[in-house]
């Protein structure tokens, strides 16, 4: 098999792989605005209701609430760390300092990373 071939059998792969990853998610969220109590496809009507419904369930506002406080708390957290980090990179000149950038970028590159090896 050339190049072209390789290419196009990659291409392929890669399509399969992403539609059997995100086709279940967009089913999901399209149910989610279903009218039916019954998922049933395609959904009937479009609604928010049962987001409405969700929201005054209080077993379920709570931990939405409390996954929402969180998420701000570790975001502003990062935001803090991350910023006094750069500024320390930016300025100064010490020892292991490629060593702690390495270690700081390769939670971003990571996952590109696992997702090359895979395709690959």
């Amino acid at each position: 098999m050339g190049g072209r071939g390789l290419r196009w059998l990659l291409r392929i792969t890669s399509a399969a792989v992403l539609t059997f990853l995100y086709v279940p998610l967009v089913v999901v969220v399209l149910n989610a605005f279903n009218k039916d109590q019954v998922v049933s496809w395609p959904p009937s009507l479009f609604t928010t209701s049962w987001f409405t419904v969700a929201w005054h369930n209080a077993n379920l506002r709570q931990p939405f609430v409390n996954s929402f406080i969180i998420g701000i708390l570790a975001t502003l957290i990062a935001l803090t760390l991350g910023t006094l980090a750069s500024f320390a990179m930016a300025r100064a000149r010490f020892f292991g300092r490629d060593t702690i950038s390495f270690a700081l970028v390769l939670p971003i590159a990571f996952p590109g990373i696992v997702t090359a090896l895979a395709l690959s």
